[in-house]
């Protein structure tokens, strides 16, 4: 075959490579773990308060009724959880608990910041209502390891979709015998072809592989190129199974 066929996968069949990829399954795996054991952590976060930030508040005084520790194992730190007791100008004392590393005592005055249009979500100022614990360090580290290799995966694989999308198919013949060698006791068969692109220019690879099997079988094999950077060529027999079958039936539909 000295021809160059252009190839375009159908949208369904990128997709499928793209969800495909070990590295991206992995990651997914990984994330999945995380978020499955994370949600218990949830219970530790006070979406409500979070308001407090960003909205408009207004002051009441308070008291501490109740100290409590919290130890971190790792970092040998302490979180204090104080709950108290807010009392509104106009309503009846109300009830909450938030977290600070600075430390009080059962009975001390403090201030509470509350939102104007809703008395109900509070909290002693300069603290939070909201706390992580050591369990919930660990799972965020396992999600963003999750998301490290999703990423990878995602990358990896849409540059080589993006080099499959440009692709010509052709011929490359095998110009040197093939030779062996060995790496950390491991066998290598490196092989050595050369293929044209369609602008006639001449392109050598060199590929060292430890399972070399669909590739010793013939001095020819088809290879498909990125037309605007050919240096990025790949064997058909060694792409995805469905991508293969997808190129196959298109030489033999081009032949036709």
């Amino acid at each position: 075959m000295s021809s160059h066929i252009r190839i375009e996968p159908p949208y369904k069949l990128k997709t499928y490579i793209f969800l495909k990829d070990y590295m991206t399954i992995f990651g997914l795996v990984i994330l999945l773990f995380g978020q499955i054991f994370s949600f218990s952590e949830y219970s530790h976060i006070d979406i409500q308060s979070i308001k407090l930030s960003y909205s408009e508040t207004a002051k009441a005084k308070g008291k501490i009724i109740n100290d409590n520790a919290i130890h971190y194992t790792f970092s040998d730190k302490y979180l204090f959880a104080y709950d108290y007791e807010m009392h509104h100008p106009e309503l009846l004392s109300m009830y909450g608990t938030s977290f600070s590393e600075k430390a009080l005592n059962a009975g001390d005055d403090i201030m509470v910041e509350y939102l104007e249009d809703k008395p109900n979500i509070h909290r002693i100022e300069g603290m939070s209502n909201s706390f992580l614990t050591d369990t919930t360090y660990i799972y965020v580290t396992i999600m963003l390891i999750g998301f490290y290799f999703i990423f990878s995966g995602a990358k990896r694989t849409l540059i080589f979709l993006k080099n499959i999308k440009n692709g010509y198919v052709t011929t490359a013949k095998l110009y040197e015998r093939p030779t062996t060698r060995y790496i950390d006791d491991t066998r290598f068969i490196v092989m050595k072809f050369s293929f044209e692109t369609k602008n006639g220019d001449t392109i050598k690879v060199k590929k060292e592989l430890s399972n070399a099997q669909n590739l010793l079988d013939d001095a020819e094999e088809l290879i498909v190129y990125d037309e605007k950077d050919p240096s990025k060529n790949y064997f058909v027999d060694r792409l995805p199974q469905k991508l293969k079958g997808y190129i196959y039936a298109e030489l033999k539909s081009a032949s036709l």
